[in-house]
């Protein structure tokens, strides 16, 4: 190949086919056509890229999701606050039915299906005494010719404190004077067992229940036998409350409703439906102007009593409504139930405050103690729970 040819070919590289362009117009020294074919050569050698080794990919850096603030917050609601225990009694060996508070709120009487009524000592948790109604109960039974076992289904305080009513067995309720263990009364009521007995707070009358009865039994202590007979449900009545003022009563019945009774003409007020099962509890407001009722449909219902209307529907539990408790500052209700739990609710709100989970049975009864710090319940598992609800704990 001569130089000008090469030269040719390189201005063909460089500019492509150009037919115009006379290289006779192009004169160079020889040293520079050598120059220039190296150069060439330079070029086509790098035309052609070298192979090069695959580099491993790497991550892409993360990118930041932007956080998304909602233009409307829900409102949650808290999970339930679980109160400690404060003492555990489990002196019975049958199901706890009825506890309730001494007045000055130092000790805690129960009645069990063993017979008995026991008196405990709040602080220690132990037993003090214990009153003994099978042989009362049976002598009561063998009289009316039956062999129903002698059970303490429900206790009452009196107002002063120094007496306790027990419904016990068969038509019988047992007045014993707390400090001597004495018997004072036997009243004999209806046949069959009484499941209900609650003193009137000004101390002059009690109220029962006979289990499988209509009827509610108005006893007058002064003159206790035979007692006033109120009539008005249709069905099996399973819970009777007293007013703060003593001048009415609120009765809970198989028929689904509750009754307000003027005791003075032993004769109903008012008649309060909203429930879709029996209501198995009721529970005046300590200002006397609500009722509370707990039902078989799992409901406790706040009525105002003046008007005869349902405020409030507290939905919670799982199993029927056993018992119902106002606070004595008015402002919170406890429930018991045969899901195993109590609730406390907030009035104002109708909102549940803590679920109290320590009983492996049904619920039967709860109470307040005076001050409103604590709460006791009674269950079929054979024990006395006192609750600390006025420290409450994650």
């Amino acid at each position: 190949m001569g130089i000008n040819t090469s030269w040719a070919a390189l201005l063909h590289i460089t500019y492509g086919s150009h037919k115009d362009i006379d290289m006779s117009q192009f004169h160079f020294p020889k040293f520079l056509y050598v120059v220039l074919l190296f150069a060439l050569a330079a070029c086509q050698v790098q035309a052609t890229p070298p192979a090069l080794t695959p580099v491993p990919p790497t991550d892409a850096p993360a990118t930041a999701v932007p956080t998304i603030i909602p233009t409307h917050t829900p409102a949650l609601t808290p999970p339930p606050t679980l109160t400690p225990i404060q003492a555990m009694m489990t002196w019975h060996t049958d199901s706890v039915f009825s506890v309730a508070w001494s007045p000055d709120g130092k000790q805690l009487a129960s009645g069990s299906g063993s017979n008995t009524l026991t008196i405990w000592d709040v602080v220690t948790g132990n037993p003090q005494a214990t009153l003994n109604a099978a042989p009362y109960v049976s002598g009561a039974a063998a009289l009316r010719g039956t062999n129903d076992a002698p059970q303490v289904y429900s206790v009452a305080w009196s107002p002063d404190g120094k007496q306790l009513a027990a419904g016990s067995g068969i038509n019988v309720i047992l007045v014993w004077d707390v400090a001597s263990g004495e018997l004072l009364a036997t009243l004999n009521g209806d046949f069959g067992v009484v499941s209900s007995v609650v003193w009137s707070p000004d101390g002059k009358q009690l109220a029962s229940l006979t289990a499988g009865s209509t009827r509610i039994s108005l006893w007058d202590l002064a003159n206790p036998n035979p007692p006033a007979i109120l009539r008005g449900h249709a069905g099996v009545v399973f819970g009777v409350a007293w007013s703060p003022d003593s001048k009415q009563l609120a009765t809970g019945s198989d028929d689904q409703t509750i009754i307000v009774w003027d005791v003075a003409n032993a004769k109903p007020q008012a008649t309060l439906t909203g429930h879709t099962g029996a209501v198995r509890s009721v529970v005046w407001s300590p200002d006397g102007k609500q009722v509370a009722s707990g039902s078989d449909d799992g409901t406790i219902i706040v009525w105002d009593v003046a008007n005869a209307k349902l405020q409030e529907t507290l939905i919670g539990h799982t199993g029927v409504v056993t018992s119902v408790a106002w606070s004595p500052g008015g402002k919170q209700l406890a429930s018991g139930s045969d899901d195993g739990t109590i609730i406390v609710w907030d009035v104002a709100s109708a909102k549940p405050q803590a679920t109290l989970i320590g009983h492996t049975d049904a619920v039967k009864n709860v109470a307040w103690s005076p001050d409103g710090n604590q709460l006791a319940s009674g269950s079929d598992d054979e024990t006395i729970i006192v609750w600390d609800v006025a420290s409450p704990k994650p």
